[in-house]
């Protein structure tokens, strides 16, 4: 079963409320717990620091109650900018296509995809894929925030891919990274709007009684509901 699921956007670093530690501390943990396991065994990772995740912009994150089961951080960038196009995330992108996606700015790179292992495809226990949720979510943060485009870089080993198309997404090259097989995905507010009419009856629940804390303590946003 996987009812009373939430959708909160998040800060990835100060200023954080004071009344979202709890739902911040709960992300922040799931994200340490997954990617260091995930790093160890790609890369011999021994210690995965925080800085990785505060890096970032902000995040959106499912909850079932107080327990964050799945989540995706955000940076939002400028590719008119010689430093961000030589950012870490971008090095498995072909740097010839990033000067021509310069016209594209802003645009919103997705990074850190997690979900619990409890809540993943392969638990059948679990009605609702909340990993094809938070993809959906990212999808509708670069059109209804009026993004241009939005990045993301997906394994090929897993579902992601499929989810991302499902989404909106169109596959802009192949490339590799942590020693896995990856896709590089462009998500563009057209392509968005034609996928979205298929989206699930739950993802638009939860993206309609989204709670956006961007703004501070006892201040979401006043967000416009998807038809």
């Amino acid at each position: 079963m996987s009812a009373n699921l939430e959708l909160v956007i998040l800060p990835c670093r100060e200023p954080v409320p004071t009344n979202c530690y709890e739902k911040y501390n709960s992300a922040y943990s799931l994200w340490h717990k997954v990617w260091s396991q995930t790093l160890m065994e790609l890369d011999g990772v021994e210690h995965l620091y925080s800085n990785e995740f505060t890096r970032h912009d902000f995040m959106s994150v499912i909850f079932q109650n107080a327990k964050a089961v799945s989540l995706m951080c955000y940076s939002i960038v400028d590719l008119n900018l010689i430093s961000r196009r030589e950012d870490s995330w971008f090095s498995c992108w072909d740097p010839n296509y990033l000067e021509q996606q310069k016209s594209n700015s802003p645009s919103l790179f997705a990074a850190w995809f997690c979900t619990d292992m409890e809540f993943r495809k392969s638990n059948k226990a679990h009605r609702i894929n909340v990993s094809e949720l938070i993809i959906q979510t990212f999808a509708m943060l670069v059109l209804e925030e009026n993004y241009k485009a939005g990045y993301g870089v997906t394994r090929n080993n897993r579902s992601v891919d499929k989810y991302s198309q499902n989404a909106g997404s169109v596959t802009v090259g192949q490339s590799s990274a942590h020693g896995c097989d990856v896709n590089l995905v462009l998500f563009e507010p057209e392509k968005i709007k034609e996928a979205q009419q298929y989206y699930s009856a739950e993802f638009m629940a939860i993206w309609n009684k989204r709670k956006d804390f961007r703004k501070g303590e006892n201040n979401e946003r006043e967000l416009r509901k998807t038809a």
